[in-house]
């Protein structure tokens, strides 16, 4: 095939670059690639659109993507990145550091404050495992200003906020120990599950025989997951999540810690009922692809 000129504009319309390409060679990647080298930029930072589309699968081809005939692509900068496994390690690290030290510096501890702090504590050490070896990340990078929400919701919310509460202002529920014990039981039970779900979810990024683990194709990658509650919901592994901040909340009985599972509540919502469309958009039933389950619900069952 004949080259191309690829004219690639800011948003504001500056030109970046203009250049003849042979669009079945050239794949989306080797053209961020160009555009980072002449801003001298991070190849992360850039990002593009081509007739209001995004083109976020870097391993395409122009050609694949409709790209066959001269065309004005747009550019925009992402500013600063972070690694996203990084993001994840560093925002779980917070509530580690801070609510041992609240823990150590209060007073005589009751059984709940013993066993909501053992509680909290597993469950940020779950999470920087899985986020160090169990999941794969999509996207390498997210934007530093980004992650910034992240560090004020675990860091200053979670770990500073309720860790001052529950180890200095607590109020005793006077809850028999068994019920204690069933609460973190419980919490244990929801931790199992929300575990199983992301190893399923990471099933579906295994590079198969010849595929290249670092893709974007295989990075990317999705399926309709089933079992552990993902046969009623399409993100159950944030209904469970839910459910553990929930009896974590009982147990504690805290302003702080009920107003923290709201907001998760809140937040994982938005993410499942945007996953929800992803998956019903995207597993049509069309040209060979599996029909997306229309029973399911987007992450709390028979409801929502």
């Amino acid at each position: 095939m004949a080259t191309i000129s690829i004219t690639v504009k800011s948003r504001s319309g500056r030109l970046i670059m203009n250049e003849l390409i042979n669009p079945k060679e050239t794949t989306i990647r080797e053209l961020k690639k160009k555009i980072a080298e002449r801003l001298n930029l991070s190849f992360y930072r850039v990002a593009l659109s081509y007739e209001n589309t995004p083109l976020s699968l870097d391993e395409k081809k122009l050609s694949e993507v409709n790209i066959n005939e001269d065309a004005t692509i747009v550019y925009k900068d992402l500013g600063p990145q972070i690694d996203w496994r990084t993001v994840y390690i560093l925002e779980y690290l917070g509530p580690l550091l801070i609510q041992p030290a609240l823990y150590y510096f209060s007073g005589p501890k009751h059984l709940v404050q013993k066993v909501a702090f053992g509680l909290a504590m597993f469950h940020f050490i779950k999470r920087i495992l899985e986020s160090a070896f169990l999941h794969v990340f999509s996207k390498e990078t997210m934007p530093l200003y980004g992650s910034l929400r992240n560090y004020v919701y675990y860091w200053l919310w979670f770990g500073l906020g309720t860790g001052v509460e529950s180890y200095f202002f607590w109020k005793n529920p006077k809850y028999p120990s068994w019920v204690i014990y069933a609460l973190a039981g419980l919490f244990l039970v929801f931790q199992f599950l929300n575990f199983q779900c992301h190893k399923t979810l990471a099933s579906f990024r295994k590079p198969k025989a010849n595929e290249n683990a670092e893709s974007e194709e295989v990075k990317s990658r999705r399926g309709i997951p089933t079992g552990w509650g993902f046969d009623t919901v399409s993100c159950a592994n944030y209904f469970w999540e839910i459910c553990i901040w929930t009896t974590y909340a009982v147990l504690n009985r805290t302003k702080t810690s009920y107003a923290f599972v709201l907001t998760t509540i809140y937040v994982l919502v938005q993410w499942a009922l945007k996953r929800h469309r992803r998956y019903r958009k995207e597993f049509d039933g069309k040209e060979g692809r599996p029909l997306y389950p229309k029973n399911r619900k987007a992450i709390i069952p028979f409801i929502i």
